[in-house]
């Protein structure tokens, strides 16, 4: 009965080793691969919302810049279309000089 005993520990023991070691490789894994996602995505999220700004502000900074050279160009051209009213020059000389409706050179 000593011999069974001994058997039956040394194969509970195994069982029990191989079943633990499944279990915790199981466990192991899911837990890493959910730790391992959330990490992931947070590290995505973060990556990604930081170039987004800095692709915003680009455009943004692009957009502003060009519709600033727009809007300053005609208020030059206004500027010109007024001091050459002022020497006396026909609306239709302004519009050719300054490539202004004759409703807008009416305006300034």
């Amino acid at each position: 009965w000593k011999q069974g005993l001994e058997e039956g520990l040394k194969e509970g023991r195994e069982k029990g080793l191989e079943e633990g070691r499944a279990k915790g490789m199981a466990e192991g894994l899911e837990k890493g691969m959910a730790e391992g996602l959330e990490k992931g995505m947070a590290e995505g999220m973060e990556k990604g919302m930081a170039e987004g700004m800095e692709k915003g502000m680009e455009k943004g900074m692009e957009k502003g810049m060009a519709e600033g050279m727009k809007k300053g160009k005609n208020e030059e051209k206004r500027a010109i279309a007024r001091n050459l009213k002022a020497l006396g020059l026909t609306s239709e000389q302004i519009q050719a000089a300054t490539g202004l409706s004759a409703q807008e050179i009416d305006r300034v």
